[in-house]
């Protein structure tokens, strides 16, 4: 359903998400003069080896962290919703939302990602924990669709497909270096990868995924992927 003063959000039921379309074109819209001709000067602008031995981009979860994410995840069970009607009140961060509210401000405005480890994915099971980390997702901006379906949440995996019928992070070939459409992308790691890992560009950090507890690149890996606008940069 879409929104009768705003066609640029889709509604089901409670929750506003951005469409596909609107989650796009707020991306690209990033009015500038011309292409900037001096060096960029500001936290975000760093190299792999400058943060090769820094851990102020890791956030590793307390035992309180994780005991109010548990809480938070069983109100959310029994509000019974799927992830396209789910709001901030299903899934209530009321001490963690400052740590939140800092983390969203470092991608934003600072170095650009943070790293937050800790996440018990494996008590949790994949569902629960895709619960959470979407729940998370609604507390850091507005959601944005994936793709035309309206999908919110993806899982990076080798599925067998051809790469030349599905979306690249559903196979095993290469993903070239790109930008998501988003303000703001999360990955949570659900499985370690077998092998593989490294980043194809020496530019970038070996861990530069917001939210993620860990970033492995390989095949082998299964992943949870979701896209948000922060709330400071929505349009």
């Amino acid at each position: 359903m879409v929104h009768r003063d705003r066609p640029d959000l889709c509604h089901r039921r409670a929750t506003v998400y951005k469409s596909v379309t609107a989650q796009t074109l707020h991306y690209f819209a990033r009015p500038h003069e011309a292409p900037r001709r001096t060096p960029i000067d500001s936290p975000a602008a760093w190299r792999g080896s400058d943060l090769a031995a820094s851990t102020a981009w890791r956030h590793r979860l307390t035992s309180a962290d994780i005991d109010e994410l548990d809480r938070a995840l069983a109100t959310a069970r029994a509000a019974n919703r799927t992830l396209h009607t789910l709001r901030t009140t299903d899934l209530p961060l009321p001490a963690l939302s400052h740590k939140i509210e800092a983390w969203r401000i470092e991608v934003a405005h600072g170095r650009g990602f943070v790293l937050v480890q800790g996440f018990p994915v494996e008590r949790w099971g994949p569902d629960a924990a895709a619960l959470v980390f979407y729940g998370l997702g609604l507390h850091l901006g507005t959601p944005g669709a994936q793709n035309p379906d309206g999908d919110l949440l993806g899982h990076v995996r080798d599925t067998g497909a051809d790469p030349r019928a599905v979306r690249a992070y559903k196979t095993a070939s290469n993903i070239a270096y790109h930008c998501d459409a988003a303000d703001l992308v999360g990955l949570l790691c659900l499985h370690t990868a077998r092998s593989g890992g490294r980043a194809g560009s020496s530019a970038r950090s070996p861990s530069t995924t917001p939210c993620s507890p860990s970033t492995p690149s390989s095949s082998n890996a299964s992943t949870s992927r979701s896209c948000s606008t922060p709330t400071a940069r929505a349009a």
